[in-house]
Parts: structure tokens; C-alpha cells; sequence
């Protein structure tokens, strides 16, 4: 995706990106299989945006990357105009702000591109600590665990 944007696209981010904030990273799973999703605020020039990116086959974790499949989404309009419905048809985003019309005037090639705000967090991305969600447990789970711990502390 990265390798699909615009030159003028990247100079951009160097020049309005200010501030970028990891909000929460999880190991997650959805219909595609176990993820890293990471969720960054980022602040360019006016109105702070919501980054969400899913890194899928944990298994290749030592790998960089942009050797592993992603899920991203911006709520941009740039990304909402250009990027959403050509990374869509790819399974790399789903249509969450558009109208899910293919973009004849803004991006007819329907190319893979990022916004600025995704190609600002990319480095951030090596970084990140991810972790596990917290489960709420059943109530067969406690009467499980209740049964163990009678089991082994008799009397209690």
C-alpha cells in the first residue's frame, strides 16, 4: 500500500503531522484471524483523526512489516475519498465512511493508497506493545474454577 502512494502524499506527512498518540493495542481476532490491532490519534493540522490498524499472522511477527497482511482505516476525508473503497476490493479496509461507490474522479485506477496519517504512524507500528483483551468469564468458568479450588483446599 505504502509503495502505491503518492511521493507528494508522504512529503505532506513530514511537513503537517505534529502529535501521534497510540490510543490502545490489543491482540484481537475477527472473520479473517488472530490480528494486532492498534489504534493511534494523530493530530496534522487542525482536527485529530482515528489511525486503526489490524497486522494479521502473528506467526511472522519477526518479519517486517510490510511482508504482513493489514487491515487500515482513517476517518480522513482524503482516505474516505481516494483510499477506501481500492483497499476494500483488496480486503485491506472495509467501507465504513463512504458511500461504497467506486471513486471515478478522485482515484479511477482504484490504486492502493494510504493517507498521511497512516504513513505518520508507520513507524510507531515496531514499537508498539501489544496487549491481551481482557475476558470476562463465564459463569461456567467460575463454577469450574470453584470446583478446583474446593477440590484442592478442602474446608474452605
Amino acid at each position: 500500500m505504502l509503495k502505491y502512494t503518492p511521493a507528494k502524499i508522504k512529503k505532506r506527512t513530514i511537513k503537517t503531522v505534529r502529535s501521534i498518540r497510540t490510543v490502545r493495542a490489543t491482540l484481537d481476532s475477527d472473520e479473517f484471524g488472530t490480528c494486532q490491532k492498534i489504534t493511534f490519534k494523530v493530530l496534522a493540522t487542525t482536527i485529530p483523526r482515528k489511525v486503526t490498524i489490524k497486522l494479521y499472522k502473528p506467526e511472522l511477527i519477526g518479519k517486517t512489516l510490510y511482508q504482513r497482511p493489514a487491515w487500515v482505516h482513517c476517518d480522513c476525508e482524503w482516505f474516505k475519498f481516494f483510499c477506501e473503497v481500492a483497499l476494500a476490493k483488496r480486503n485491506s479496509s472495509a467501507v465504513i465512511n463512504s458511500n461504497g461507490k467506486p471513486p471515478k474522479e478522485t482515484n479511477p485506477r482504484e490504486w492502493p493508497y494510504i493517507c498521511k496519517h497512516l504513513v505518520a504512524v508507520l513507524p510507531k507500528l515496531q514499537r508498539a506493545k501489544f496487549k491481551m483483551p481482557r475476558i470476562r468469564p463465564t459463569q461456567d468458568d467460575i463454577d469450574f474454577i470453584l470446583k478446583e479450588v474446593d477440590r484442592y483446599i478442602p474446608g474452605v
